[in-house]
């Protein structure tokens, strides 16, 4: 299990390469992922920001293009 400072450097690096781009597909390789979901996936949703609630990273989207 990472520790905070760890996944802050992640979510860091993350950030630097991440925000700005979309998404212009998913592949999904472990479908419980998206069982919530249901067919919704972002896809042309751009990245707008990433930050972090303990050790999970959130990736904030902006609306489909």
């Amino acid at each position: 299990m990472p520790e905070l400072p760890e996944v802050e450097v992640i979510k860091n690096e993350l950030a630097t390469k991440l925000t700005g781009e979309v998404i212009k597909s998913v592949t999904v390789n472990w479908h419980k992922t998206f069982q919530n979901f249901g067919s919704v996936l972002p896809i042309n949703s751009g990245i707008s920001n990433l930050s972090r609630i303990g050790k999970y990273i959130i990736i904030e989207l902006t609306k489909n293009f």
